[in-house]
């Protein structure tokens, strides 16, 4: 037999900061029979998402612009800018009045 040392490796050092346990946010936590936390997911709201002007044929930007109180070709111009120039400042937009 060879002669091997075998040295003893130190245990790690143990944290003196104390365990955290996650609590749950606006509502009473559901825990299981050992005391510990269960996950708990809210269901995610369902709704349609806001429409776009982009999202509109030109016809029916038309009749938007028409039932915001705006004259029909303006949908002609916010979609030049737009898909065009590639601009969606107002400001930027020389041909719009300023007010609207």
């Amino acid at each position: 037999m060879s002669d091997v040392t075998v040295t003893p490796v130190a245990p790690a050092p143990v944290s003196s900061r104390p365990q955290v346990r996650p609590e749950v946010e606006g509502a009473e936590p559901i825990v299981s029979s050992d005391g510990r936390p269960l996950l708990q997911f809210k269901s995610p709201r369902v709704s349609q998402p806001p429409v776009h002007l982009a999202d509109l044929t030109l016809a029916e930007r038309q009749d938007r612009l028409k039932e915001l109180g705006h004259p029909g070709f303006r949908a002609k111009q916010l979609s030049k800018h737009y898909f065009s120039h590639y601009t969606t400042d107002p400001a930027a937009m020389s041909d719009l009045p300023k007010a609207g």
